[in-house]
């Protein structure tokens, strides 16, 4: 009688080959003579994909410059996870920033409501939420988020104005993950 351990997934493997932030719709990696498969294309494709899909993220730093907030369609600002993923990194040297310290332009990621994500060795920093909950990861009601061996640094929810049982109130949660 043996035992084994299966790390069998049931998507396709995204190989980010890039340190760009781009969104042409595609992550070209699988295509002849192209070799385009930014991070935010491989979360693209990754959430078209059918089934629980595996991002493998070298060491870098990944800087999200498409500017836009409040959009959930991986076009700008934060990358907006739709459905199961593993994003595998190599440590803190697989960096994924909004924007440059202090300087922020979104949180780092949103993950949707029933998804499971896990993160493995990789560093989240400089993620700024303005006016809303999780400045580095916003995990929506739901949602199952597992970090393994990986590094949340220098992120932030500004405070904001709400209204909860009768009277008004004033604050914001998570600057590194909130947790719906």
């Amino acid at each position: 009688i043996g035992a084994f351990e299966s790390n069998a997934q049931s998507g396709p493997l995204f190989e980010v080959n890039t340190i760009e932030d781009s969104s042409d719709g595609f992550c070209d990696a699988f295509v002849a003579n192209i070799t385009d498969c930014t991070l935010r294309e491989a979360i693209t494709a990754a959430n078209a994909a059918a089934g629980a899909d595996v991002i493998t993220l070298p060491a870098g730093t990944y800087t999200l410059a498409l500017t836009g907030a409040g959009e959930d369609a991986n076009a700008t600002g934060d990358l907006d996870i739709t459905d199961d993923v593993t994003i595998n990194g190599v440590g803190i040297t697989s960096l994924i920033q909004a924007g440059s310290a202090g300087n922020g332009i979104d949180r780092v990621m949103q993950i949707a409501s029933g998804k499971t994500v896990t993160l493995t060795y990789i560093a989240i920093a400089n993620g700024k939420c303005g006016g809303c909950n999780g400045g580095g990861i916003y995990n929506a009601d739901g949602a199952w988020l597992e970090i393994k061996r990986s590094t949340l640094a220098s992120n932030s929810a500004a405070a904001r104005s709400y209204y909860y049982h009768g009277s008004s109130a004033y604050g914001a949660y998570g600057g590194a993950i909130h947790n719906d």
